[in-house]
């Protein structure tokens, strides 16, 4: 049997607002519970508004919830080991254009505490797996768009917002 990967555990996330003194309580989720085993994939699914993206921000330790637990790996979040154990790719991601795919991972291995010299040796593999190697050279503005499966992530936890919507047919 597999070790459980990431836990919700009956949560609540309430997004409060507060306007000319007046306070708005709007529910992102309400009373969510479920359980990703190791080397399962799991999929949200739901209309806009029902707390996919609520959830996955919960998962990545960008929010935290109202009440209920978050863990991952057995470890509540926020904790920065487990932290750097996961991969995300955003439906719409953002990079800034005038950087080259190198200075890119040099900007993101700095930001993320990754030692100087293993950069040196991960960042050719890196852009091998996702595909970029005939852009290496170009900046990212004239880069082409790349979605990489979950199971190529080079991190024990992977999250993928659906690519369809820039993805080349």
């Amino acid at each position: 049997m597999s070790a459980v990967a990431a836990q919700i555990d009956n949560v609540t996330k309430v997004y409060r607002r507060s306007h000319l003194g007046r306070l708005t309580l709007t529910p992102g989720i309400e009373s969510v519970s479920f359980s990703i085993q190791e080397g399962e994939v799991f999929g949200l699914l739901g209309l806009n508004g029902a707390g996919k993206t609520t959830t996955i921000k919960l998962l990545l330790g960008l929010l935290f919830p109202t009440s209920g637990h978050v863990t991952i790996f057995g470890q509540r979040l926020p904790d920065l080991n487990v932290m750097n154990k996961i991969g995300y790719l955003p439906e719409l991601p953002s990079f800034y254009k005038y950087l080259t795919v190198t200075e890119l991972l040099q900007l993101y291995a700095t930001l993320s505490d990754l030692p100087p010299g293993s950069l040196a040796e991960r960042a050719p593999r890196v852009i091998a797996l996702v595909g970029l190697t005939p852009h290496i050279r170009n900046d990212w503005g004239n880069t082409p768009k790349v979605c990489s499966s979950a199971r190529d992530w080079p991190s024990r936890f992977s999250m993928i917002q659906p690519c369809s919507s820039w993805m080349n047919p």
